[in-house]
């Protein structure tokens, strides 16, 4: 038999797509269904969705990334600056405050 068909009829037969690429090895692709080594199944419309979902990823990326900065920045404007300390015996009541409002922030 040739070596062609020999690898149609295994990938027929088993659904590796090792026969045809060695770094696919264990993946199954049988019935329209793709089968990891790990047992993730993809159907069609789940791998034809990757790129929206990695525009999805992206953007909430993104947003992750402003809300941290923003936080970040918030945080930063609550730093006590030593002149603002309070002058009750080295009790820091304007730390105090500021770290209170930090946390109901």
């Amino acid at each position: 038999m040739p070596r062609a068909m020999r690898v149609l009829a295994e990938l027929r037969l088993f659904g590796d797509l090792g026969t045809i690429d060695p770094s696919f090895a264990g993946i199954t692709l049988q019935r329209g269904v793709l089968t990891t080594p790990a047992g993730s199944v993809i159907d069609r419309n789940e791998l034809e969705s990757i790129p929206y979902r990695r525009q999805q990823v992206r953007a909430l990326e993104a947003r992750l990334e402003i809300r941290t900065r923003a936080h970040e920045s918030s945080l930063a404007a609550a730093t006590i600056k030593p002149d603002e300390r309070a002058d009750d015996g080295g009790d820091n009541q304007a730390l105090h405050y500021a770290f209170l409002n930090a946390r109901r922030g």
